[in-house]
């Protein structure tokens, strides 16, 4: 029997974008580690050691990827000799719209894959994922569906579709339509309705300008 473990990288851990994406991946799996539980790696370790098959989905940080997840690579590396021929696959993901913003991620973990020796099945990009955990299931069934179909196909060690990551990854860039679009949703204030929201519940919109440290800074 094939062993699968999920591993998530996002610091809200289970209440996340990921933990979303990850039962859409594979709904039926519930062997699922969480990074942000930094004490546990070395236990998580363990688990994957006795995996045939795992998955990593994680959010885009600062173009990058989050520091716990950098911390479970370097794990990783230095018990290289353990996972090797492992297959692997990761899904990433990132607010902004347009999915030029993953794709040096996504030449880091080909790149990751190979060093280790894990047998690489490639990198799911998904652009324009924040609020998945928040969205009606309507407006998410297209996406759940492809990415199930990818599940599916990973852990029975065929190739993943082309037109299904195509479809998931969108345009690299927007075209010039949708940036005069997006500058007027923009001005309309549209685009930080999420973050506006955020910002009033915590009673800080009104110092969403401040710079406190403006003239602190001597360059």
């Amino acid at each position: 029997m094939k062993k699968i473990v999920t591993i998530i990288g996002s610091p809200r851990g289970q209440a996340s974008n990921s933990t979303v994406i990850a039962h859409w991946f594979n709904p039926k799996h519930n062997n699922i580690l969480y990074l942000n539980k930094i004490n546990k790696h070395e236990s998580y370790m363990k688990q994957v050691f006795d995996s045939d098959y795992i998955s990593f989905v994680f959010p885009l940080y600062v173009d990058g990827m989050p520091a716990q997840v950098k911390a479970f690579f370097e794990l990783m590396e230095t018990n290289k000799t353990r996972l090797k021929g492992k297959k692997i696959v990761y899904i990433i993901h990132s607010g902004f719209p347009d999915g030029i913003h993953l794709e040096n991620l996504k030449k880091y973990l080909i790149l990751f894959s190979n060093l280790l020796g894990l047998d690489h099945r490639g990198v799911i990009t998904i652009p324009g994922s924040e609020g998945f955990r928040l969205m009606p299931q309507r407006l998410t069934q297209k996406k759940a569906s492809i990415l199930e179909g990818l599940g599916r196909s990973f852990i029975k060690g065929q190739v993943l579709k082309e037109k299904d990551l195509n479809e998931l990854q969108g345009p690299l860039r927007f075209s010039k339509s949708k940036i005069i679009l997006y500058r007027l949703m923009s001005a309309l204030g549209l685009t930080n309705m999420y973050w506006n929201s955020n910002l009033k519940k915590n009673k800080a919109f009104k110092n969403r300008f401040t710079t406190p440290y403006k003239n602190e800074v001597n360059l």
